[in-house]
């Protein structure tokens, strides 16, 4: 199994097989997989955090094989990113994480406008263009060059290559990694990153898929093979704490578009 995957959920980890998939399921995105498709989802039985195990290679389906199977161009990217921009308030993901933010922004006696923003993994630039009027500054990262290009050229948005967030050390107020920590195969190679280059006493807000998705079956998105990680509460807070955060809020929801999400606010405080 894949080698790269980091395991340590929590202080003992005990794995059990939870699904097992044979092929590809029917809603997955077709991957140039030359390898024949196995792969299994394990459970740890202690912290309730489930692993995608394989070794199947993923190692540069966000270059460009992603954006063609999900978008195939430049005018599909507009077209969903407008489709998505116009969905009624109460259908949208994005307008419940806007107003998430925002909320705990006020509660912790803070003002968006006098801050600036770091969003990871930015794909079509959802929420730093929902965003951009509520604060001083939104910087975007993403790791394919057709969605950078268009980040910049569509939206007008400044955005740069993951690999180039040190630059933004001591300037961010807040960080947003939005359904991205899953995708790593080491998630504290990220957040150690992140740790780096925020601000003491600033924010990190975190969206990732939660173990409660077992509930829908094996076939939900949730459990995707680009999916190396599906996290439980404790599991999420095991792996903040050992990078340095302190957790001010970690929460399950359902959203609108029925994902199961498991959101956290965290903060460096050293």
């Amino acid at each position: 199994m894949d080698k790269n995957l980091q395991l340590g959920c929590c202080e003992k980890v005990n794995l059990s097989n939870k699904f097992e998939y044979k092929k590809r399921p029917k809603q997955e995105k077709k991957f140039s997989i030359k390898q024949k498709y196995y792969r299994r989802i394990d459970l740890c039985k202690n912290c309730g955090h489930l692993f995608s195990r394989h070794n199947i290679n993923l190692d540069n389906i966000y270059d460009d094989d992603y954006i063609k199977l999900t978008y195939k161009n430049l005018e599909n990217l507009k077209k969903t990113f407008k489709k998505i921009t116009t969905l009624p308030k109460n259908k949208s993901d994005n307008t419940k994480r806007l107003k998430r933010i925002l909320s705990f922004l006020k509660k912790e006696k803070k003002n968006s406008i006098q801050m600036s923003f770091l969003d990871i993994g930015s794909g079509l630039g959802i929420f730093p263009w929902s965003i951009r009027n509520f604060c001083k500054r939104i910087y975007c990262t993403e790791v394919s060059q057709k969605n950078i290009s268009f980040l910049k050229k569509y939206l007008s948005l400044e955005t740069f290559k993951n690999n180039r967030i040190y630059q933004l050390k001591n300037k961010v107020d807040f960080v947003t990694i939005n359904k991205v920590l899953e995708h790593i195969s080491n998630p504290n190679f990220l957040l150690k990153k992140i740790y780096r280059i925020l601000k003491k006493g600033s924010y990190l807000y975190i969206e990732v898929p939660s173990n409660l998705a077992a509930r829908k079956g094996k076939e939900t998105q949730e459990f995707f093979i680009e999916h190396h990680h599906i996290f439980s509460k404790q599991s999420l807070k095991n792996l903040l704490e050992r990078n340095k955060f302190k957790v001010v809020k970690i929460s399950n929801v359902i959203d609108p578009s029925n994902k199961y999400t498991l959101f956290a606010f965290v903060q460096k405080i050293k």
